[in-house]
Order: structure tokens, then C-alpha cells, then sequence
């Protein structure tokens, strides 16, 4: 057999291997090669912040021996060209403090300075010894500006000592009470010295802190302006004596500057309301009737960590009438105390406000009798006797006083309550979404109850079930509560609104006037337009707490519930029969949760549906307002009206959701909660 013959060259195949080979190597090289520029560029600009921020040490120390000369250092700069340096040093546009900014370039570093190689300007105050790469730096994805943000730590060339700073109290934007820390000085020794980390940490019970970090790598929402200078808000949800103190990044505690004082007691926070002491709890509430007699009711039930609240007496009207029972949970969410009872509508029974008052419809009204009841059904009044009280509409003649109707809002799944709290506003959120469904429909969010916020609005009605139903059963109810064993919160049902409305409506709350549409167009809880059915208004001149602003509550004070009439129409847990999974899909949360319908007829009642309207589809509510029964295509109520309705808005205002997301900017909600 004839040998084969040896192949002693390169085979195409080999050939290609090897161009591929060699191409991976040099794409490695050349990933490698900008790599490492990219990391010798940012090696470079830590170096060169490092060698400024030594040169800053010693003009701060110099200005602080009395130098001013190295005040005027750099050249003049602006805000807006270098907008996020001063973001990254926690400088706003307009800061006062923009002024003692300049910028250092590296001509004016090396040729009036005598620092050589300098390649990165920078922007620099030597009174506060702040300094940050103008431009900033980008490596692997983040940029850097300040000494911090490269990990180097800016320390003092002296330790420090002592810190000193005043204490004030007030209310942010939104309203809440906040202690204003302001003149904060701290101090080396005798001389004042800057620190760029720092935290606030406050008590009122002595074991509790609260810590609010201050630092420049990220911009503190904590800071605020006082007085045009820079400070510090602290939150604060009740009344109390509070210490404050100051710690260094390090954890250390620094010793108060003479003259310090670290506490602020908060009697009456700025919100006129005041946590009641047990000693004073007898003042509590005062249902009054129309000569000013106070009425016995049953004692509001406190769930575990929900304490009593009562409003500043030296504020003229706003406390004058009926001060229902108002508390607020552990968050700060505030609620009104809806007592037991029965009633009577004497007149204007299933009548329009036209029928009432042909000429006037809008002031075509009824009236309604309430008696409070005890849990076993006899009346604390006791000058009612010789009454019946029956939980059957059916059993009672309209006009005939010696019946009187349990309100179905009293009998919850079966069960004989006292009372419930009504939130005192409509629903907000801690992050302040309700404009866009992209963010406001979603059950993670943290829900309140409080004034001068925007209320939660685009999210849909089974999602609101949710939300309110879990406030007290899922982990998140130790935001609310201590202990929640005992307590049932739920979305709003036809039947509790019915309740409120009912009261409202007696000599105990409005005794027949319409109560103020909120009209804001910013749906912000708590406002009151200036007349009854003013048109909407981004205006807030009239919160809650003022002399126009009790106009929007329940009882014309402020002990009142508000944003029932306008603001967000209000979804409530009542629907058409067959539409039970518009609101859940837990089939046995329907009959203790939701109130179901059929048809419109006198077989619902205590809701303010049938008995004080006449059609389903028209302005046939009492004063006029909108009366629209839920439908299949649309099986959900809604109540209240909202900020654009004028005077179809109102407590006797129902209609049903219209499908659509476009829709749920105008609908918001509000829980009820049970203590057993």
C-alpha cells in the first residue's frame, strides 16, 4: 500500500481558527485598553479632588483665623450652569448660600493659585468647605461630584466639640405638624467649623428615636428654609415634649453648645388639635342637640393605639355645635366616632328636592329624627318613651313618631355595634399618588387619613377593597395600630355613608343645611369652596381648621367629617347583584362587606338612596343633587359628587362609576373601621 503523503501546511480551516483567535485577542486588548483609561481617567479626578480638598482644608482654616482674603478666591458662577453640582452639594436655585460658590478653573488654579497639574474645574466655598467637580465624573455607570462621592472623608483639622441650634414648631406644606431645627452651629472649641455628615435624632417618650440623616451625597427632604435660612424639619404626629440631639457620622453624640436648649414641648400642635390625657377624657365629645344640650351616646371604643384628640378652645367658632368624638391611629390618620342609632325621616320621604320645594329644588329638603340607641336598643334620651325601634322598613309608616328604624349601618355582618369611625377625609396616600393610574393603582401603597393632602385617586374599586380591608389585617397594620386583633377595617359601604349622611343631616350635625362642596381641583382633602356650591378652584385658602373651612363639615366645626360633598366622588362597597366581583372575588366577604341591590325600591334603606330621592337617573336627590342607580354596564356606587359637580355634589349625591380609566381621576374612596 502506497504511504500517504505528509501535509506540511496550513490547512484553510486552521487558517480561519487562527484569524478568529487573533481578532478575539485584540477586541480583549482593546476592551481592555479602554478599561483602563477609563479607570486612569477616574483614578486621576479623585487624585486631583483630593490634592483640592487639602488645599481647601487650609483656606477654611486660614478664614477661620480671620482670613477673609480667601473669600474671594475663584470667579463668580450661576446656578444654572452647573445646576448639578449645586443638586449634589444640596444647593436649590435661589439658595442664599449660591453666592459664597466659585469656580475654579485649572488656568486660574495653576496661574493664580501656583498649583500645578490641575486638569478638572471644580466648584468650591471655602466659608462652609464644600467642594465638587463642576462637570462631574461618569465611571461604570455612576458620576461623581463631591470628595464623599469618591469615598474620601472629608474630616476636620480639628476635632469637634460642641454643636448649638434652636427649636421652633409649625406646619409643612401638607399641613403636618413638623420641630423646625434651625441656627445650627457646630463648633471646634471655641470657633464654629463645618461638618457634611451629620443626624438629628428626637424623642418624646425617652426610648423612641426618630433619626433623620443629613449628608451631600444625596439631597435631604428633610431640608427646608427658615427664616431665609437653612433648617431642618422634623415630623411629629401628637402633642408632647420632645429632646432632640445631634450625632457625628461616627455615631458619636455632641456635647450641647451653652445656651442649647434641645427640648420643645408641643402642647396644641399647629393643626389645633391636641392628644385628650385620660384625666381630661370626660371632654372628650358633646353630641349636641338645637338648644345646645349634649345627648348620651355610647362611649367611642379605642382600638390599641388609636388615641383622643380634641381641638383648641381659643379658636372662636370652629369648636362651637356638636363636637363628635375624633381620634387618630398611630400614623396620624384621624377618624370620627359615628354612634348607634335609629330615625325617622318625618317629611320629604322618597320626594325630590323639586317635589319638596317647586320653586327652589335646590333647597328641597326633608327632615330626619335620630335617637341614639345602647347596643340593646333603648334610647339614651330619656325623654322618648313609649317608641318602638324596628330594623324592618317595611314594619314603619313614614311620619308615624312612635317607630323608629334601626340605621342598617349598626348591624355589621350579623353582628350589634355601637358605632364606627368614619375616616375624617377622604383617602391619601404616603407617596401622594392619585393623579395617574400608572402609580396610584396599586394595593402596596400606604394609606392616611389627614388634611391638605392630594387624595388618592385612578385606583379601580375592586383595588380600594383591598386596600381598606387590609389596612388591619395584613403587616402593615402596625402602622396603624398596636395590637389589631380586634379591629375590622373596610372600604365605606352604602349603608355607613347612608348613616353619616343621617346624622349629618339632624339637629346633632347640619340640622338641615347643605353642607359646603370641597372644590378644589387639586383634590386636596379639606378645603371648602367659598359658597355652598361654589365652581371648582385650584384655590386652598379654606382648610379645614379655619373660619370658612368648617363650611365643608359635617357639623359646621371642625370635630366634623369633610370632603363628603365634592373633592373626589367616592366609590363606596355597594353594587348591583351579579357584580359582586367589581369590588372582590372572596365570595365570603359579600355579605358582611358590600351591600348588594336588585333594583331601586324601598327595600334598601338607611343608604340616603330611595327614601330621600324619587328617580334613578335624574337630579332627584334631596337639594337637587344627582341621583343615578348602578346599572350592569356600570355596578358600582359612588357618592359625594366631586370638585366640578357645583350643586349636584352633596351627601345625598349618588350615581354609579362610568367604566374607563380615564375616568378614575375623579373617584377617590375612604375606609370605616370597627373596634369589637
Amino acid at each position: 500500500m502506497k504511504k500517504a503523503k505528509e501535509n506540511k501546511g496550513i490547512t484553510l480551516a486552521s487558517l480561519v481558527i487562527t484569524v478568529i483567535v487573533l481578532i478575539i485577542l485584540a477586541t480583549v486588548g482593546t476592551y481592555s485598553g479602554a478599561a483602563t483609561l477609563r479607570y486612569m481617567k477616574y483614578a486621576k479626578a479623585k487624585t486631583q479632588i483630593e490634592t483640592m480638598q487639602s488645599e481647601l482644608n487650609s483656606w477654611y482654616q486660614s478664614y477661620k483665623n480671620g482670613n477673609t482674603i480667601v473669600l474671594n478666591y475663584g470667579t463668580a458662577v450661576t446656578y444654572a450652569d452647573y445646576s448639578s453640582s449645586f443638586e449634589r452639594l444640596e444647593v436649590e436655585a435661589g439658595d442664599e448660600s449660591i453666592s459664597k460658590y466659585k469656580l475654579f478653573t485649572p488656568k486660574y488654579i495653576e496661574e493664580t493659585l501656583g498649583i500645578g497639574g490641575i486638569d478638572y474645574e471644580f466648584i468650591i466655598n471655602v466659608q462652609d468647605r464644600k467642594i465638587a467637580l463642576a462637570e462631574g465624573l461618569t465611571y461604570q455607570g455612576v458620576t461623581y461630584y463631591t470628595p464623599e462621592d469618591f469615598g474620601i472623608t472629608n474630616v476636620e483639622n480639628v476635632p469637634i466639640s460642641s454643636v448649638y441650634f434652636e427649636l421652633a414648631y409649625d406646619t409643612n406644606s401638607a399641613g403636618e405638624a413638623i420641630i423646625i431645627l434651625h441656627n445650627l452651629k457646630f463648633y471646634a472649641g471655641n470657633n464654629e467649623a463645618n461638618v457634611s455628615k451629620f443626624s438629628i435624632e428626637y424623642t418624646n417618650d425617652g426610648t423612641n428615636w426618630n433619626t433623620t440623616k443629613i449628608t451631600n451625597k444625596a439631597k435631604s427632604t428633610s431640608k427646608i428654609t427658615y427664616n431665609g435660612l437653612t433648617a431642618y424639619s422634623l415630623p411629629v404626629t401628637k402633642s408632647g415634649t420632645y429632646e432632640v440631639i445631634i450625632k457625628q457620622s461616627n455615631g458619636d453624640e455632641l456635647e450641647l453648645k451653652e445656651g442649647t436648649e434641645n427640648t420643645i414641648t408641643i402642647s396644641k400642635i399647629p393643626d389645633y388639635w391636641e392628644v385628650i390625657p385620660p384625666t381630661e377624657i370626660a371632654d372628650w365629645y358633646s353630641y349636641k342637640n338645637e338648644l345646645g344640650v349634649s345627648m348620651e351616646i355610647n362611649t367611642p371604643k379605642l382600638a390599641n393605639g388609636m388615641v383622643a384628640i380634641k381641638y383648641a378652645e381659643d379658636n372662636g367658632n370652629i369648636t362651637n355645635g356638636s363636637k363628635w368624638a375624633n381620634a387618630i391611629t398611630k400614623d396620624g390618620s384621624m377618624w370620627v366616632w359615628i354612634p348607634r342609632f335609629a330615625y325617622q325621616i318625618t317629611n320629604g320621604y322618597h320626594k325630590s328636592g323639586e317635589d319638596i320645594n317647586v320653586s327652589n329644588p335646590t333647597q328641597g329638603v326633608g327632615n330626619i329624627k335620630i335617637a341614639f340607641l345602647d347596643k340593646e336598643d333603648n334610647f339614651l334620651d330619656p325623654t322618648i318613651t313609649g317608641t318602638v325601634v324596628t330594623a324592618k322598613v317595611s314594619d314603619v309608616t313614614y311620619g308615624d313618631e312612635t317607630r323608629w328604624i334601626l340605621a342598617p349601618a349598626f348591624d355589621f355582618g350579623g353582628e350589634q355595634i355601637e358605632g364606627f369611625w368614619f375616616a375624617k377625609f377622604e383617602a391619601s396616600n404616603t407617596d401622594g399618588y392619585g393623579s395617574s393610574i400608572d402609580t396610584a393603582n396599586n394595593t402596596s401603597l400606604t394609606m392616611q387619613i389627614k388634611p391638605n393632602v392630594t387624595s388618592w385617586r385612578n385606583i379601580t374599586p375592586e383595588n380600594i377593597f383591598t386596600v381598606c380591608y387590609n389596612l388591619a389585617t395584613t403587616t402593615n397594620n402596625t402602622i396603624y395600630f398596636n395590637d389589631a386583633n380586634n379591629v375590622d377595617t373596610h372600604m365605606t359601604k352604602n349603608v355607613e355613608w347612608g348613616a353619616v349622611t343621617y346624622l349629618t343631616h339632624s339637629i346633632y350635625g347640619r340640622n338641615g343645611e347643605k353642607v359646603y362642596i370641597n372644590n378644589n381641583s387639586n383634590f386636596i382633602t379639606g378645603i371648602s369652596g367659598d359658597t355652598v356650591s361654589a365652581n371648582s378652584s385650584n384655590s386652598e385658602t379654606n382648610k379645614y381648621n379655619t373660619q370658612n373651612g368648617v363650611n365643608a363639615s359635617t357639623t359646621k366645626n371642625v370635630y366634623g367629617i369633610y370632603d363628603m360633598s365634592g373633592g373626589s366622588s367616592e366609590y363606596v362597597a355597594g353594587c348591583l347583584e351579579g357584580k359582586e366581583n367589581s369590588l372582590t372575588s372572596d365570595t365570603s366577604k359579600i355579605s358582611k362587606y358590600i351591600d348588594v341591590y336588585s333594583e331601586y325600591s324601598i327595600s334598601k334603606y338607611g343608604d340616603a338612596v330611595y327614601e330621600t330621592s324619587t328617580n334613578t337617573n335624574t337630579l332627584s336627590s334631596w337639594f337637587n343633587e344627582s341621583s343615578a342607580f348602578v346599572n350592569a354596564e356600570n355596578p358600582v356606587f359612588k357618592r359625594g359628587g366631586d370638585c366640578t359637580n357645583k350643586a349636584w355634589a352633596g351627601l345625598f349625591h349618588y350615581n354609579y362609576y362610568l367604566s374607563g380609566t380615564v375616568n378614575y381621576k375623579y373617584r377617590g374612596f375612604r375606609p370605616v373601621c370597627v373596634v369589637h
